[in-house]
């Protein structure tokens, strides 16, 4: 797809009209400019990007690119034993009774913030497996409450949390009948807030007196710089001053030429350069290290029930995959700094790393080995890719065809409520999986055998109880402490 500014290969003959006219306008954007853009096979139009979209970091970011759920991925651990078909329903409704009881979802929150103490041992753990991940603990801390307090978060309530939409806990098993948890979130509202803040800088960016000289200093050293058409007008009146004065008048047109306006008015391809980038970076960073420690803590909580029920149950225990190892994650809204790939619904496929490509709730999950492909930035797409939009799944796809679609599969979440994430909202896996071998190598095919998703109808009521735990709490001193109680473990049955 051609731009004024660069173009995108997209790997894929199944390409919507409103994912077509999202990266047209990419590639008519500034920041496309030598980008290597490129669009994995599962793309589908996304709020403010594209899904599918990887490129090279330019010295430009837009921070909707990445959007709000900065860091997002999928985690990965294999059951070290075997759980018999005799035990299979009773381990998961252990698991499901675990999840409800452990892991809030949707809109709800730990009722206390984490200790320094637990995070520390989630964090040191993970420090052991990222071998860039060379931060000190008490630098990584400071920097998440200094971010919390700077974007008025609640992260420290967080971790640990599932969320809503297309998030999702699994079990997913092989043919032998090994079983591997899988848990699909990112950084909830802390990468939500960054997100906003961020964009939210690159709108409303302030053209005062200093950034006026630092803009006329680059312009100045010949210094290419890029300036929202509205300041144009004045920075150049005051560019042809600042000449005169150094009696340069004949260089106007040269030093004109330097100033590159940016092309799109839309407040949400708004970017962010200079020194803004780098403050968005190192908050980026600070969120993308939350999102991996949040998919830690709700695995933590599942495994323990796990390792508890195969000891109780004396489950024989299971051998080490021949190729995969026992732990795989992979993350799909991020900035990679050390690649320099910016991958907005797609994942790192460099060669021998293991992927996770999930497809929906009912066709399960495909585990496989990057090849290291340059032509495709290095990278896989992050899934199968959606069909339709959530409020078209709504209105087109019907209760029973999700209920046909998902038997087999021990769930509780099949309702009104994630009616948008039914298998048929999802494009055939088949579609995505015949492009990939260019890029990953499949070594297993899992197959979903349980499902857990928060619904629309369960994130409202989590928001609910929350407003109502709010309105207790705050009128604790005016009504009798007996009728909160009531009001409060009422929604908490129902």
């Amino acid at each position: 797809i051609k731009g004024s500014c660069d173009v995108a290969l997209v790997y894929t003959d199944n390409l919507e009209e409103t994912a077509k006219a999202q990266i047209e306008r990419l590639m008519n954007h500034k920041i496309a400019e030598n980008s290597h853009t490129r669009i994995m096979p599962d793309v589908h139009a996304g709020a403010g990007c594209v899904i599918g979209y990887t490129a090279r970091l330019t010295n430009l970011v837009i921070p909707n690119l990445i959007g709000v759920d900065i860091g997002c991925g999928v985690l990965a651990k294999r059951i070290p034993f075997k759980i018999s078909d005799e035990l299979r329903d009773k381990f998961f409704e252990k698991v499901d009774k675990a999840v409800r009881q452990f892991v809030p979802s949707g809109f709800e929150s730990h009722k206390t913030e984490h200790t320094r103490a637990t995070i520390e041992e989630h964090y040191v753990k993970l420090q052991a497996e990222n071998k860039n991940l060379t931060q000190s603990f008490e630098e990584y801390f400071q920097k998440l409450r200094d971010l919390n307090k700077k974007v008025n978060g609640t992260a420290l309530k967080q971790l640990g949390t599932l969320g809503g939409g297309n998030h999702f806990i699994e079990l997913e098993a092989e043919t032998n009948g090994a079983i591997w948890l899988t848990i699909h979130t990112g950084s909830r509202n802390l990468g939500k807030k960054v997100a906003d803040y961020h964009q939210h800088k690159a709108s409303d960016f302030e053209y005062t007196a200093e950034v006026e000289a630092q803009l006329l200093q680059k312009v100045l050293q010949n210094e290419q710089i890029i300036l929202n058409p509205q300041f144009s007008k004045q920075f150049e009146k005051v560019l042809i001053e600042t000449l005169k004065k150094n009696n340069q008048e004949k260089d106007v047109k040269k030093f004109v030429k330097l100033i590159q306006l940016q092309k799109s008015n839309a407040k949400e391809m708004y970017f962010l350069s200079g020194d803004q980038i780098q403050d968005y970076c190192k908050d980026m960073d600070v969120a993308q290290i939350y999102a991996q420690l949040n998919r830690r803590f709700i695995a933590k909580q599942i495994f323990d029930l796990v390792e508890d029920f195969g000891e109780r149950f004396e489950c024989p225990q299971i051998e080490k995959h021949q190729v995969l190892p026992d732990q795989i994650e992979s993350v799909h809204n991020y900035i990679d700094f050390t690649d320099q790939i910016v991958r907005k619904g797609s994942i790192s496929a460099y060669k021998g790393q293991p992927v996770i490509i999930p497809l929906n709730m009912r066709d399960g999950i495909i585990l496989g080995v990057g090849k290291s492909n340059p032509d495709w930035n290095f990278s896989a797409p992050h899934g199968a890719g959606r069909v339709c939009s959530r409020s078209e799944a709504k209105k087109n796809h019907s209760m029973e065809d999700f209920k046909n679609d998902m038997k087999g599969i021990w769930t509780t979440c099949v309702a009104e409520g994630t009616l948008d994430e039914a298998p048929r909202a999802y494009k055939e896996s088949q579609g995505v999986l015949s492009w990939i071998e260019e890029t990953v190598e499949i070594v297993e095919k899992l197959k979903t055998v349980y499902n857990f998703k928060a619904g629309a109808s369960d994130e409202l009521l989590c928001f609910i109880f929350q407003l109502v735990k709010n309105l207790c709490q705050s009128l604790e001193n005016k009504i009798n402490g007996n009728s909160i109680v009531v009001v409060v473990t009422s929604l908490t049955i129902f």
